[in-house]
């Protein structure tokens, strides 16, 4: 009696532990299924990593490559896209497999395994993309444009910097550092959240420390790609609104939108949303022309030709156009971000859908009589296989960010000079 009953106790308690366990699991998904529908990224990978390790479920996989492309950590995602491919095969899972290669970087592997992959699967616009890719950068290996590059280390930390952009004699830029005051983080890479800074400069060449920008455009929020008018006492710069609610699903969400503030003599401005007041679409990264007459920014207003498109306002007396989109020559179906207007006819921005080396890049187009000519990729060593994106660009030099590999942080400033 005394045996049967202790292997009753027993059989008892493992049932609780498993049903204890499964509950677990239950809550461990749930909390990463939400954090993920919110885009708060780097909290869904650590509960969907805990999933992963208990069960091995073969769905989460996918997920969690998913969580560190979207914090824009390639080289952990290209692992997971592996990972998923190798427990798969089907032809989706091969195609984010290749695309993971491009953004890591292994050119030569990806050219060989799509010629296969085209053979087994069809011409599927996702593998003739990866061709275009790998065929383009076999090109580019012999034009490589005469340009130095260097990473600007007295800017820099081991937390993210990036949209720089000239204003008197200071390089402002926006950076997730922590400085003396801990502040809170950001659930989509688990980094403080950005706020602007400067230091100065003169004919390309930084001093001194940073310091933060002004303690009346910095807030508790996102403080991100900002721009000036030609006379400094404007500023216009991204601000993400965390205060929204979609009554759909109870939860916040993230709106970009653009606020502007004036200099007077006793310093900025309380800052005031300016242009688009939507409540659903996101607006940010604005750029106005050195002259004045043109705005540029983003938007994923509807009517666009993907995630986000660039558009303009036209200067007229002193209103500003309805936006206009820059067309297809310029948008794609995926995302173009960071305009900048050099002078009057020498357009620069980011997309990661034009033909690239992987993650965004950056592109240039002349604009003739008004029309944006077809966007040039400015290669390596600007470009990577991972992102390069917000560049600010003066005659001889300039500065852009990356997130590739050797930098001080998750993403870092670089200076280019023009030999």
């Amino acid at each position: 009696m005394k045996k049967g009953l202790l292997v009753a106790l027993l059989v008892l308690v493992l049932s609780n532990l498993s049903v204890a366990g499964k509950k677990g699991i239950e809550k461990d998904r749930n909390v990463a299924d939400t954090y993920y529908a919110l885009s708060e990224y780097a909290l869904a990978l650590s509960y969907y990593t805990r999933v992963y390790n208990k069960t091995k479920s073969h769905d989460v996989i996918e997920l969690i490559a998913d969580c560190y492309e979207e914090q824009r950590l390639f080289d952990q995602a290209y692992i997971w896209r592996k990972k998923a491919y190798m427990v798969s095969r089907k032809a989706e899972t091969f195609e984010s497999y290749l695309l993971a290669m491009i953004n890591k970087g292994i050119y030569l592997k990806a050219a060989s395994h799509v010629e296969k992959g085209i053979e087994k699967y069809g011409e599927r616009p996702k593998l003739v993309r990866v061709k275009t890719i790998c065929d383009s950068i076999k090109v580019w290996k012999n034009t490589t444009p005469s340009i130095q590059v260097a990473n600007s280390r007295r800017l820099n930390t081991e937390f993210s910097e990036m949209s720089p952009v000239c204003y008197n004699n200071k390089l402002v830029f926006c950076s997730s550092r922590e400085d003396i005051i801990i502040r809170p983080k950001y659930g989509r890479t688990n980094e403080p959240f950005y706020d602007l800074y400067q230091i100065p400069h003169v004919d390309g060449q930084l001093s001194g420390r940073p310091k933060s920008f002004s303690p009346i455009i910095n807030s508790k929020d996102h403080e991100g790609a900002c721009s000036f008018s030609d006379s400094g006492n404007t500023i216009t710069f991204t601000r993400i609104d965390h205060s929204k609610t979609n009554n759909d699903v109870g939860t916040s969400t993230n709106t970009l939108k653009m606020y502007q503030s004036s200099k007077t003599l006793l310093g900025w401005t309380e800052p005031l949303v300016f242009r688009m007041d939507d409540t659903i679409s996101s607006f940010g990264h604005p750029s106005i022309s050195e002259d004045g007459s043109m705005f540029f920014f983003v938007s994923d207003m509807p009517g666009g030709y993907g995630g986000k498109d660039i558009y303009v306002c036209i200067k007229l007396d002193t209103l500003w156009s309805d936006p206009i989109n820059l067309g297809n020559e310029i948008n794609t179906a995926g995302d173009e971000l960071y305009p900048f207007l050099k002078g009057n006819d020498t357009f620069y921005f980011s997309s990661d859908t034009h033909i690239g080396y992987g993650g965004f890049d950056l592109f240039v187009s002349s604009i003739e009589n008004g029309v944006f000519r077809k966007p040039q990729n400015l290669k390596a060593p600007i470009n990577s296989s991972y992102d390069d994106f917000s560049i600010y660009a003066t005659e001889k030099c300039g500065w852009f960010a990356s997130n590739r590999p050797g930098g001080m942080g998750r993403e870092d400033i670089y200076q280019f000079i023009q030999d």
